[in-house]
């Protein structure tokens, strides 16, 4: 046993440093990297971000310097600015600076285009034990998120990662393996096509995966990806109506947990074209972004789950994404798994 430990404990720490060596040589070279801009007074602390991130270009941030000189007004720049971040990226801001009208429609902007706001803070501050867990540092300057993200920090990931792949090898080992050759032998009896069906969708920090599904709808219909399927659709054949009902038609999802394109518990992926309206049209809607998509999640639950024209539904689900996003506990996956299993064991019909 000790052996075994000194050698799984020396095997890690090479693997950890092989690791950390092959990504500060990919961030130096522009790879894996962030932007970072900053709406501030106090035009040091950008230089001082600025310096940092060119003496330590492994860390992946890139630090976009502004020019005050530019020919149009200050608030048309941060804005143009604005529209050149992407997921994921950070913007900086002082919200005491940030006082006007103009300036919050800004905030509004980096938040529909799912950038992360920090707010920056005295390093003097005393933290209370709440606020620890909000409180980032970049380079040397200490930041609060403006959104709590648990899933940020490393132990977060690492538990929701283990469940993850612990559940769904369980679960394809035990039941999926008998359960999808019922459910193939029955798509090939009632409609005429493949047993799956093979979809891009958008994840984690708009990246493009292949969900996996039993197929639903008849097989011509199927390759119409952009067509939002609706009430009583006639695309959809008898038993794949009853797929859907009873959510059956997700489980080959659990081979994309698998692979880490998605997670069990976490915002529903949408269809490519689907995303790019609905980002359009929907407040907020690429912070679901920040986390993998998952196979149920807490809209679900709450009956905000397939196909709809309504955009105030569409903004009720991303609101509750949004709300599982910052406030994720491991528990709370738990509780979400049960109410899911427990909705398709009684056939319930909120949804559609």
């Amino acid at each position: 046993l000790i052996y075994f430990l000194m050698i799984q404990f020396g095997l890690l720490l090479l693997a950890r440093i092989i690791r950390i060596s092959f990504v500060r040589r990919l961030r130096a070279t522009g790879y894996n990297s962030i932007k970072l801009f900053c709406i501030l007074p106090d035009q040091s602390i950008s230089a001082k971000l600025s310096l940092w991130s060119n003496k330590n270009p492994w860390h992946g941030i890139n630090v976009i310097d502004k020019d005050y000189l530019a020919s149009d007004g200050l608030i048309d720049y941060y804005g143009r600015i604005v529209k050149s971040l992407k997921v994921g990226d950070y913007l900086i801001v002082d919200f005491n600076f940030v006082d006007n009208e103009n300036l919050q429609e800004v905030l509004i902007m980096a938040e529909n285009r799912g950038v992360q706001i920090f707010q920056v803070i005295d390093d003097k501050l005393n933290f209370s034990v709440n606020m620890k867990n909000n409180i980032t540092k970049i380079g040397p300057i200490y930041l609060i998120k403006h959104r709590k993200q648990p899933l940020k920090q490393p132990i977060n990931q690492i538990n929701k990662r283990m469940f993850d792949f612990i559940c769904s090898l369980c679960f394809l080992i035990t039941i999926y393996s008998w359960l999808s050759i019922i459910i193939g032998i029955i798509i090939k009896f009632t409609s005429r096509g493949p047993i799956f069906f093979k979809q891009e969708r958008v994840g984690r920090d708009g990246r493009k995966f292949n969900c996996l599904k039993f197929r639903t709808m008849h097989d011509n219909s199927s390759k119409k990806n952009g067509n939002i399927t609706s009430i009583n659709d006639n695309r959809i054949y008898s038993f794949g109506k009853f797929l859907r009902k009873s959510n059956l038609d997700e489980i080959p999802q659990f081979f994309n947990v698998l692979w880490g394109d998605m997670s069990i518990v976490g915002p529903r992926p949408h269809m490519t074209s689907e995303d790019d309206i609905l980002a359009q049209k929907i407040r907020e809607y690429r912070i679901r972004h920040w986390v993998r998509p998952g196979i149920t999640g807490l809209a679900a639950i709450n009956g905000f789950r397939g196909g709809t024209e309504d955009m105030n539904l569409m903004q009720e689900r991303i609101n509750y994404d949004i709300l599982y996003i910052e406030s994720w506990t491991l528990r709370k996956d738990f509780k979400i798994c049960f109410k899911t299993l427990r909705m398709m064991l009684v056939g319930s019909n909120k949804g559609h």
